[in-house]
């Protein structure tokens, strides 16, 4: 069992992105906004179908104290790594190109996935 969490029935956010899946007006819907300290797998979801509903769309708005208010649909922002990781409470990450465990960090096309990972994050 995870900690309890906080929710909220709150007006349809303004400007949000349109896609194809969006509720039409003659189903009913509810804009929840939840806060949890504790987050496992499809968790979200899984609660609103114990209450025997669909969770239709999921947006996220933040992840610890990084917080995204203020983006457009599509946008990104660059945060620089230091404030990124304080802000994720993640400790142990080192700026040197080395892990916690001093093996260097892979950078460049042979970083994860294939992507650089160089320069700043973008959220």
């Amino acid at each position: 069992m995870t900690a309890p969490c906080e929710i909220a029935v709150v007006p349809e956010p303004a400007g949000l992105f349109r896609h194809d899946r969006e509720p039409v007006d003659y189903y009913p819907y509810t804009w929840l906004r939840m806060s949890l300290t504790e987050g496992r797998f499809h968790q979200v979801r899984k609660m609103v179908a114990g209450l025997g509903h669909r969770c239709i769309r999921l947006i996220r708005v933040s992840i610890e104290d990084l917080v995204v208010d203020g983006l457009e649909a599509g946008e990104v922002r660059e945060v620089e790594e230091k404030m990124f990781f304080e802000r994720l409470k993640i400790a142990n990450w080192q700026s040197d190109g080395r892990q916690s465990d001093g093996r260097p960090i892979q950078r460049g096309a042979d970083g994860p996935m294939g992507r650089s990972t160089d320069g700043p994050a973008g959220i």
